[in-house]
């Protein structure tokens, strides 16, 4: 995965130099997952930056705003409780956007999208299945059959996501998706090094 930070400079010339590694190394085609916080303050939104760059450069990818209802001291179980007081109070200041006005930052994004779709693509990508209320994940998976573009998510990456998930559901995180009705052929699993035989 490429990362946004070296595309939303506005510095084309590091841009590019970026994207010389990129096709230098070989790599043909990137997800990136950018925030869609940043999508909220307007127009000029770094997904779209990163959108023109990817296709300035020739790369095919696909770029999916990150999105999320609970930020990771509230997603792990226990995490906020053992933070020393300081981080306490600069995790405290943290807020995400409203769950609606996240989608709709995200719908007005795909209305929008001025990118061959074939080449460069938007997806819709609540990040992780325990940072996102079942509501959240229901309506971004909507949004996504609605606008005909693919549904994105970090599932099971690490062994603390596992365990949290079946915690949190009794299950584990893909067996919750497959609940809600968000598993299909547009659905795709980053990073799933910790699913098990029934997941696959």
């Amino acid at each position: 995965q490429t990362q946004t930070l070296f595309l939303t400079t506005g510095n084309r010339v590091e841009e590019a130099n970026a994207f010389d590694e990129t096709t230098i190394t070989g790599i043909a085609a990137v997800g990136d997952n950018d925030g869609v916080e940043r999508t909220l303050l307007g127009p000029a939104s770094s997904m779209m930056s990163s959108a023109r760059a990817y296709a300035d450069a020739g790369i095919r990818a696909v770029v999916a705003p990150l999105m999320a209802t609970s930020s990771l001291s509230q997603a792990i179980p226990g995490l906020y409780a053992v933070l020393p007081a300081p981080l306490q109070k600069e995790v405290d200041r943290l807020r995400l956007a409203p769950a609606e006005a996240q989608v709709e930052a995200t719908e007005k994004i795909l209305a929008g999208w001025r990118f061959d779709r074939d080449f460069v693509r938007p997806a819709v990508a609540p990040t992780i299945p325990h940072h996102c209320s079942d509501e959240f994940m229901v309506a971004c998976g909507r949004l996504a059959r609605e606008q005909g573009v693919g549904l994105h998510m970090h599932v099971q990456e690490s062994k603390v996501q596992a365990i949290v998930a079946l915690q949190k559901y009794g299950k584990t995180a893909v067996a919750h998706l497959e609940a809600l009705g968000l598993l299909g052929p547009q659905f795709v699993v980053a990073h799933g090094v910790w699913l098990d035989g029934e997941d696959m």
